[in-house]
């Protein structure tokens, strides 16, 4: 109920890994009504937010007595003083299997106890039903009355057995990680843990009384976007929820970020927000300070125009970018694959769909294949880091996903996937210009040049990826005959001969290289990395792409990815000098040339983007660039 009031029990070591179950479902709602005699009205006090079900297992666990106990704090019990706790309200565990919905924790005994170690000062035996899924309402056979001076442990046990282990994600509770463990503990195997990563237990207790709280409410989320471009405006969702008696209408927050302006907004939510339900309201600021991480600080101070005492504080980081300083992240697609994997068909024609349908490079694909004659021994450690089964793909060493036998779903799945990484701008930008250095073209001069938008701490690397369209053909075992939607694979028989695009034919090195590190980057400070790519195992250089990609050391993420074929490689080698007159130099948004008659200004990639002739400042936003003056060619930073 309240985000400040904490519970005095100590987190324990965990004693049991827990999994949960695969699906959600929609939490029922619990009724609950005026009581019909002079004991005032009725509300239910709980600590679980979210609006799904999901359900949890412990590992290795199969008999044994199951507690799972919420704790009301001392502060809070203090509001509900002299009030009565009347029943409780369990929702029963989602079944093990998608579909089902029989419920095997039926006979269970509710407690009360002033302490989560003590022993129950109140226990009643209570049947929850055959229908898993289901908001049952236990009434106390002895109302119990609120102390205002202690903190109040309730919940229910139930003994395991063999068909609950079997059938039933046992511990359900709303899958939204939790701020404390207060509503979140299971005392599984003789200890206890908290479950508060997972989410709070769906138990609640329904108070009645004529002194029930009103006007009472806490901040429970703030939605938006995890960056701000500086001096835009930046607009927010706070999310409010009702721990009154009394319907929500309107609440008042304080809010700042990064200048120490705090601001005043007062929400008027679009409908009435009912006891435990929450309400949502928007408010807005500019970033006015750019080039770092800074806290929105968003304080509780009325509720229903009336002042709130120590109003709950939450806050959420915000990266705030300078203008200009925006730079949108790609996605890379990393494929587990191999000819002999009946199921791989289904993650190569999923590649497919995602080359047509992001055309425009913001996602670079690459197979990784194992096992086969394909096979790169440059991926190993990635392969056993990455990937538990094939097929399996990685969307930015972020997000991993696999394949069923509905292109449509899989598809679906990595769109959602991309979405995600696609919201938030990157950290970075990395460009990549390639030249010939030797005329057997067995390898090639790579120069990375990378850009953080602002300054930040950690270690980051530079991997280069050779990727080759055109391999094979090859015998590619098929487990999609017959089913719809996959292409030839879905017309071919069990083995399919097959071309291969995208086919890493290398990588240095699969966690970055360590002579690229980049130390505690400064903001808008260019860092420049050299290095020479071998080609050896490359059959054909003008089906050949080189991929860099700049890693996050601490979780070997993607930061951002560029891609550039071999065939934009310039050759240009060495600087060739015709005239000692010609110079060229960048500044502070253009290129400068002095002494040419003709220059021509390419962007790393091999994209021309200028051309000028005589003497020119040649306006051109801030990067690295390819510059030829008659016969001098010079790479050019600018600023």
């Amino acid at each position: 109920m309240s985000a400040l009031a904490l519970c005095g029990s100590s987190m324990l070591a965990q004693a049991y890994d827990l999994i949960p179950l695969p699906y959600k479902a929609e939490v029922p709602v619990a009724t609950v009504v005026p009581l019909a005699d002079e004991a005032g009205l009725s509300m239910e006090y709980r600590l679980y937010q979210g609006t799904d079900i999901q359900g949890l297992q412990a590992t290795g666990l199969s008999s044994g007595e199951v507690k799972l106990a919420v704790c009301m704090p001392a502060a809070d019990a203090a509001s509900f003083a002299g009030n009565k706790i009347t029943s409780l309200n369990i929702v029963t565990p989602p079944n093990a299997v998608d579909g089902r919905n029989a419920n095997y924790v039926r006979d269970v005994t509710i407690f009360l106890s002033d302490s989560r170690d003590g022993e129950p000062f109140y226990t009643q035996d209570a049947y929850l039903g055959l229908i898993a899924k289901t908001n049952v309402n236990v009434k106390l056979d002895t109302p119990y009355e609120i102390p205002a001076d202690k903190e109040l442990w309730f919940g229910y046990s139930f003994t395991l057995n063999r068909n609950i282990a079997v059938n039933q994600y046992y511990i359900a509770n709303d899958g939204v990680p939790a701020a404390n463990d207060n509503g979140s503990w299971a005392q599984l195997g003789g200890r206890w843990q908290s479950i508060a990563k997972y989410g709070s237990l769906l138990i609640g207790a329904e108070i009645s009384g004529d002194n029930l709280p009103v006007d009472k409410a806490s901040l429970i989320a703030i939605e938006g976007n995890s960056w701000a471009e500086q001096n835009r405006a930046y607009t927010f969702s706070v999310g409010v929820k009702n721990d009154g008696a009394n319907e929500l209408e309107n609440a008042e927050i304080e809010y700042s970020l990064n200048d120490g302006t705090i601001l005043t907004k007062t929400g008027t939510f679009e409908t009435p927000v009912n006891t435990n339900a929450i309400g949502y309201f928007t408010a807005s600021l500019n970033c006015t300070e750019a080039g770092g991480q800074y806290p929105l600080s968003v304080k509780l101070t009325k509720v229903n125009g009336v002042e709130v005492s120590n109003g709950s504080v939450i806050t959420k980081t915000i990266d705030c970018y300078s203008t200009g300083s925006v730079f949108m992240r790609k996605v890379l697609v990393e494929e587990g694959t191999g000819t002999w994997c009946g199921w791989c068909p289904g993650g190569m024609i999923l590649l497919e769909q995602i080359k047509e349908k992001y055309n425009d490079g913001s996602a670079i694909l690459v197979g990784v294949h194992s096992g086969d004659k394909m096979v790169t021994n440059s991926y190993s450690s990635f392969i056993d880091w990455a990937y538990s089964g094939f097929p399996q793909y990685t969307v930015n060493r972020q997000y991993t996903g696999g394949v069923t036998t509905s292109a449509e779903a899989n598809f679906q799945r990595f769109q959602a996937m991309y979405d995600e990484v696609r919201a938030t701008p990157a950290k970075a930008k990395i460009d990549l210009f390639l030249e010939w250095t030797s005329d057997d073209r067995n390898s090639v001069h790579a120069e990375t040049q990378t850009l953080f938008a602002n300054a930040t701490t950690g270690t980051y690397k530079v991997a280069f990826i050779v990727v080759e369209d055109g391999i094979g053909p090859y015998a590619q075992q098929n487990n999609y005959s017959g089913t719809p939607g996959f292409g030839k694979f879905s017309t071919g028989g069990s083995v399919v001969s097959t071309m291969y695009d995208d086919v890493a034919r290398d990588i240095f090195s699969a966690f970055g290289l360590d002579g690229s590190a980049i130390v505690d980057p400064e903001a808008m400070n260019y860092y420049n990395y050299s290095y020479e790519v071998s080609l050896a195992k490359v059959s054909d250089i003008s089906k050949t792409r080189i991929v860099a990609a700049l890693l996050d050391s601490s979780n070997r993420e993607v930061v951002n990815v560029v891609e550039v074929p071999l065939s934009n490689c310039s050759g240009v080698g060495n600087v060739e000098v015709a005239d000692e007159q010609v110079s060229i130099r960048g500044e502070m948004g253009a290129v400068v040339v002095n002494g040419a008659a003709v220059t021509e200004v390419y962007t790393v990639a091999g994209a021309r983007v200028a051309t000028a002739y005589g003497e020119a400042s040649i306006n051109l936003p801030a990067g690295l660039y390819i510059v030829k003056a008659d016969k001098l060619v010079k790479k050019v930073v600018v600023k």
